[in-house]
């Protein structure tokens, strides 16, 4: 039980401080081009995780399919608009923001899964999250920073991205590892990164020790064993409670900006952000959690 408790601690804390790492990022590297560094070399450093496990590739079309997908929409458009807009906003907003995820999940899976029967519950959660980053939009639109809410809104868009590859997932579902998924998604996706850093941005590099050790953090811990943990713990805990840590990464993340880079969003963003992540408190009483994966972050 230790052990547990010591895995959730662990991804929460870890997921919590990705957002902050990925800033820190920018002192080395272009957006795109460190995130791309990021996933191409955590693909690196699963290849002898997937010869020790005997991992097979994917063999039917479906299969490259469901990869593909996962590399181009899940760890390429959807990472990529979030180093993109995370230059704009402080990293605590931005895990606020993203905290929609799970409710794009719910609307996919209703639309296109035919999964999710929205009771009333649910729809309150529902209301009361989107109503909280409704909220923060709101207070912003009054001072209309134009690069503000540029990072918010592609925020947004991630999580939706987010949200739009997993239900091609589930809707087209295969049996590989997780280990092959997240080599061949972030194989991928870090490729895809790389060609949109190429055409989009100047390769401009200063190699600063915070910039540096900030991407390293992010290829390691945040990519690499981070879903090692996450795995473990599905085949030990319920789903529901391992999707406890959706509503705990933006705590984690706001002290974290708090404490480590001076972060202060103001009364309405963090009046906002506590009703949003209220919002997926009262979603997962009503069971949310056995159907919605975690944030890659």
């Amino acid at each position: 039980m230790f052990k547990i408790i010591l895995g959730f601690i662990a991804i929460c804390t870890i997921w919590g401080s990705t957002w902050l790492a990925i800033t820190w990022g920018y002192e080395s590297f272009p957006p795109l081009l460190g995130s791309s560094i990021r996933f191409l070399l955590a693909a690196l450093i699963y290849i002898p995780i997937l010869y020790i496990g005997k991992d097979r590739f994917p063999e039917s079309k479906n299969e490259w399919k469901v990869v593909t997908m996962l590399g181009v929409l899940g760890f390429g458009l959807a990472y990529g608009m979030v180093y993109i807009g995370q230059q704009f906003i402080p990293s605590a907003l931005a895990s606020i923001l993203f905290t929609t995820y799970p409710f794009w999940v719910a609307i996919g899976s209703f639309l296109i899964l035919k999964e999710t029967t929205f009771t009333p519950l649910k729809i309150a959660g529902m209301i009361l999250g989107f109503t909280g980053i409704l909220l923060i939009f709101g207070h912003k639109l009054t001072g209309f920073a134009p690069d503000y809410l540029f990072g918010m809104v592609l925020i947004i868009l991630s999580a939706i991205a987010q949200a739009s590859n997993l239900i091609y997932i589930k809707k087209w579902g295969i049996n590989l590892s997780s280990s092959m998924l997240n080599f061949l998604g972030m194989g991928i996706g870090g490729l895809v990164l790389l060609i949109w850093s190429a055409f989009t941005e100047t390769w401009i590099v200063h190699l600063t020790l915070t910039g540096v050790l900030a991407t390293l953090y992010l290829t390691v811990v945040g990519s690499v064993i981070v879903f090692g943990i996450y795995w473990w713990l599905l085949s030990k805990v319920q789903a529901v409670t391992l999707s406890l840590s959706a509503f705990l990464t933006p705590i984690v993340a706001v002290i974290v900006g708090y404490f480590f880079a001076g972060e202060i969003l103001g009364f309405w963003v963090y009046l906002g952000g506590a009703l949003a992540i209220s919002g997926i408190v009262v979603y997962n009483l009503s069971g949310m959690g056995a159907t919605a994966k975690p944030q890659r972050r």
